[in-house]
Parts: structure tokens; C-alpha cells; sequence
């Protein structure tokens, strides 16, 4: 396999639409991840594809290679999407395409503003390219659509493009990709997606969250343990405490929980715990996801989303994402699915960090799938 090139996989083939049914979208479990992934570039190894993006065959059938490069960029690294001169292309106008896509259901309803640098360096009038954003809705058919088929870059200078719109109220997949046509070299940097969640009505098929009080983080609450959120006493006899705090936070305008370990205390668990009924959950399947960092982290530092149901005869399993402490430094968007039973009387869920002094979570959402 040539560098800068990575097979695209089923989900995207079918994001694409070229060769594989749509209504197989709603029973794929891959969607991608649960947010973007690496959209300034800053991961990988340079003259590979970035983490998180995919290069279709089809791309490379007709030519095109994608890679990391450390050049001057507006914003951080690049990325190259070029045709290569000794390609065997039977295409009388090749394109490539840089895809990614991630699960949408968290962002249904609300505006959002995707953005890139983009420039071409042309050989024909015809080279040209294009960033898209696109939403795949529940039902497998395409909602919200922007190829900027009408201000496409054809510049060799640096041009910021930018897309606004709506989520779709049922949307099920967020897709971004950016497509170069022709013969040229198209550079991208500095990409960003920004929801609005201050917009976040929904009339369609929205998530169903809990009742009030919800898990997410109030402002009210700041310098204050989060209301609804408590610590167990094995976390408390360790040194820690938690409160709402604005500082180190993922978003600016939202508030963010961390848990703190004091000094002179044993080691122990940094574990925040949520409790609700599950009587209007029963019989349905329910997703808790949220945002994690780990301040300061070692090699032995992680942190993990926990989830326990229990019902009339007892507790049930406690569920957990994988411990991923290569990534716990950084923001790390982590999710669990699970059934409710029909007897369900209880729903626990929370985060647990292992040798780690301070721990943020941003932006806690339970809602059925």
C-alpha cells in the first residue's frame, strides 16, 4: 500500500454513496466516532493520513494520495490532497476526498459553523476544491447539504470557506469531507466545527434526556459539586472533591466538573457518580457519553465511563469503556450503550480515573438510542 493511503472502510463507502445501500446506515454499528476527530491536524505521522480521516479507494483508484505535512499553514499542520503525475487513472477528471464522520445524535436540532484553509495549487482552469458537510438522518436519506458547488477554491492563495446550518432534528451521522478535482494539489488547515448549544430546540425525533435535575453542568453551580452528583466515600476517604469550574474547560461558554485530589491522602478512585429512576427508560436502549481529561497525567493515568442498572433482584454489571490512558491528557470523547430492562428501578453512571490527581468531564448527556 502507497503512503498516504488507507482503505476506506464500509461506513464510508456508504457515506459516499458509491456502491452500498443506504438503509444499511441504521443498522451499522460504525458510525465513526462520537465527535470530530483531529480537525487541526496536530495527530499523526507526517506523509500519512491524519488519524480519524479516511482516503477512499476510489480516490486512489483515480490517483489522489493524502498526507500530513509540516508546512507553512494558517493554523498548525496540513494536509495534502494530491493527484500524483504517474497515477494510471482512467478518469478524464479525477477527484479525491478526505472524509471523516461522527455520530450525530448528541448535536440534533442545533446550528453549527464548519470551517477550513483551503488553496490549490492548479495545473488546468478545471482544478479546483471543496469542503461539504452533510447529515445522514435516521432513516438512512441525506438532510442538511453543502458542497459549496457555488464558491468552490480555486485559488493558490489561502481562503477561509465556511458552512452554517441546521442538524437535522433525527440526524444520525455528521459526514465531512473535503473533495479536490482535477490534476492540482489542494492544502487544507485549520479546520473547525463549533455546534450551538445554546440551539438546541428540537421537534423532530430528539434525544429523550432524563428528568431535571439533568447531568450536564450548570453555571449556577460553579465552585460548587455539581447538582445531582455526588462522590462515593472511597473516592472522599482518598482526598477528592469535585466542583462546576469554567477554567480548562473544552468549551468556553460552558462549565465543565473537575475532581481534585488533595495532598497527603492514599491512593484511591476518582469516581463521580449520577443516580435516576429508569421507569421511563425501560425497554429502551440509553447512551451515556461525556468528555474526559486527565491534568498532568502519567503513563499509569486513565479514566473511564462507568453505567450500572439495577432492578428488584439486585445490581446489575457495571459497564465501562476501555481505560485508554495513551489519549487521557487530552479531551477524549468517550460513549456507553446498554438496554434497560422492563423492571428497571435504577440507572447509576459516572466516570472513574485511576492515578490521576485531577480530572475534568464536560459535557454529560444520557439519552435514549
Amino acid at each position: 500500500m502507497p503512503k498516504g493511503v488507507t482503505i476506506m472502510h464500509r461506513r464510508e463507502l456508504l457515506l459516499l454513496g458509491i456502491g452500498l445501500s443506504v438503509a444499511s446506515l441504521s443498522t451499522g454499528s460504525g458510525l465513526g466516532s462520537l465527535a470530530p476527530e483531529d480537525l487541526d491536524f496536530s495527530q499523526g505521522a507526517l506523509g500519512e493520513v491524519p488519524p480519524g480521516w479516511i482516503l477512499p479507494l476510489q480516490s486512489v483508484r483515480s490517483g489522489y494520495i493524502a498526507q500530513l505535512v509540516n508546512d507553512v499553514c494558517p493554523a498548525g499542520r496540513c494536509v495534502t490532497l494530491s493527484y500524483t503525475a504517474d497515477a494510471n487513472s482512467e478518469a478524464s477528471q479525477p477527484t479525491g476526498t478526505l472524509i471523516q464522520s461522527f455520530d450525530a445524535s448528541r448535536y440534533r436540532g442545533m446550528k453549527f459553523r464548519l470551517t477550513a484553509w483551503l488553496r490549490v495549487a492548479g495545473t488546468t482552469p478545471k482544478d479546483q476544491s471543496q469542503l461539504i458537510a452533510r447529515v445522514v438522518r435516521q432513516n438512512g436519506q441525506n438532510g442538511f447539504f453543502d458542497n459549496m458547488s457555488d464558491r468552490p477554491v480555486k485559488s493558490g492563495e489561502w481562503q477561509q470557506c465556511a458552512i452554517t446550518g441546521r442538524i437535522d432534528d433525527d440526524a444520525k451521522a455528521f459526514v465531512i469531507q473535503v473533495l479536490a478535482q482535477g490534476y492540482g494539489k489542494t492544502t487544507i488547515s485549520g479546520m473547525t466545527f463549533t455546534p450551538d448549544e445554546t440551539d438546541s430546540s428540537v421537534t423532530g425525533t430528539p434525544q429523550m434526556r432524563l428528568p431535571a435535575p439533568e447531568p450536564a453542568f450548570q453555571m449556577e453551580d460553579l465552585g460548587k459539586t455539581p447538582a445531582g452528583w455526588s462522590l462515593p466515600p472511597v473516592s472522599l476517604s482518598a482526598g477528592y472533591s469535585s466542583q462546576v469550574q469554567k477554567t480548562g474547560c473544552r468549551l468556553p461558554s460552558k462549565p465543565c466538573a473537575g475532581l481534585v485530589k488533595s495532598e497527603g491522602f492514599s491512593n484511591g478512585p476518582a469516581i463521580m457518580v449520577y443516580q435516576t429512576g429508569a421507569a421511563p427508560l425501560r425497554g429502551r436502549t440509553v447512551a451515556f457519553s461525556a468528555w474526559t481529561k486527565v491534568l498532568n497525567a502519567s503513563k499509569e493515568s486513565a479514566v473511564q465511563l462507568w453505567l450500572r442498572i439495577d432492578t428488584p433482584s439486585g445490581s446489575g454489571p457495571v459497564l465501562k469503556t476501555e481505560a485508554n490512558a495513551a489519549n487521557s491528557a487530552a479531551w477524549t470523547a468517550q460513549t456507553l450503550s446498554t438496554r434497560v430492562p422492563a423492571d428497571a428501578n435504577e440507572i447509576s453512571f459516572g466516570v472513574i480515573g485511576a492515578n490521576a490527581n485531577s480530572v475534568l468531564i464536560d459535557t454529560p448527556l444520557l439519552a435514549l438510542r
